[in-house]
């Protein structure tokens, strides 16, 4: 279970009433359906290999997606026999088909530079305008997967590129590996309730942003922010035109040093896109 923080923050009332209230900010899910160990090659073999001997000759492949995502709110009273307990819930189902087909040369049709199939999803998502215009739309993706994930031959899976190694011993190693794989980003390394800095040349961020200098520590952090301010921050940091890495703080903890993954990444190239652990990061090199 992953645990959000609502926050609150000024918003326009409604889209047609620019009034600006304090509203709560409510976390934004996403969730994505992979089906990894096939590159885009194996897949249009198999799917050439579907048409060849099947008698339909079929040269498309469909996945039907559902889900629901229930919200439920209780009361004070929710625990007692009142005939008029205080309790709230609501489900928001959907449903969405992603269809890939191969052209006359048997190759996957519709394939862009970046991997994405445009126009594979039915029906067609469509973006939301309020609160927050230019979010990301859902995609089908096949090509990339090389950008993040390697092969290891000897155990015959798939190794994220991306994952924190696990012999690091200390935060600030972790957050000097994560600075090393992405060199021109923002790190912002969770710890505890703080989302922390440790580089010195993190300095003139952290004068735009206004944030003091930590007092000592045995972590050695430099510059923390507080997890409820967290929103605020990065929409300034996305303002100013710098890439975000976000690394989250884990359950598990290695021989004393607790377990962090590379939650998202956004990049100052594609505003819109945010790049998440299971998607196709901008490749800086292995």
């Amino acid at each position: 279970m992953i645990r959000y923080q609502i926050n609150h923050r000024s918003r326009p009332l409604s889209a047609t009433n620019a009034t600006n209230v304090l509203k709560p900010e409510m976390p934004l899910w996403m969730a994505e359906c992979q089906v990894v160990g096939i590159t885009r090659v194996e897949l249009e073999q198999l799917m050439t290999c579907r048409r060849q001997h099947l008698a339909s000759a079929p040269r498309q492949l469909q996945l039907a997606i559902s889900w629901r995502l229930g919200l439920s709110w209780d009361g004070p009273d929710s625990g007692t026999t009142s005939a008029r307990r205080y309790q709230y819930s609501y489900s928001l189902p959907h449903a969405e088909q992603a269809q890939v087909q191969l052209n006359g040369s048997d190759h996957i049709d519709g394939v862009a530079s970046s991997g994405e199939i445009a126009s594979a999803l039915s029906p067609a998502p469509t973006p939301i305008a309020f609160p927050i215009a230019g979010r990301r739309l859902p995609q089908v993706i096949v090509d990339g997967l090389a950008a993040y994930f390697y092969s290891d031959e000897e155990r015959y899976r798939l190794v994220p590129r991306y994952a924190l190694p696990k012999g690091l011993t200390n935060v600030r190693q972790q957050y000097a590996w994560v600075r090393g794989r992405f060199p021109g980003d923002v790190a912002l390394l969770q710890v505890g309730a703080y989302y922390e800095l440790y580089d010195r040349r993190d300095a003139p961020v952290a004068q735009t942003l206004g944030l003091k200098p930590l007092k000592e520590n045995r972590r050695r952090a430099l510059y923390g922010i507080p997890q409820r301010l967290f929103g605020c921050y990065l929409a300034r940091l996305l303002g100013l035109g710098r890439s975000v890495v976000v690394v989250r703080q884990g359950e598990q903890q290695w021989t004393g040093i607790r377990e962090r993954v590379l939650a998202w990444r956004m990049c100052r190239e594609r505003p819109d896109c945010v790049y998440a652990p299971s998607r196709r990061p901008v490749n800086h090199g292995q």
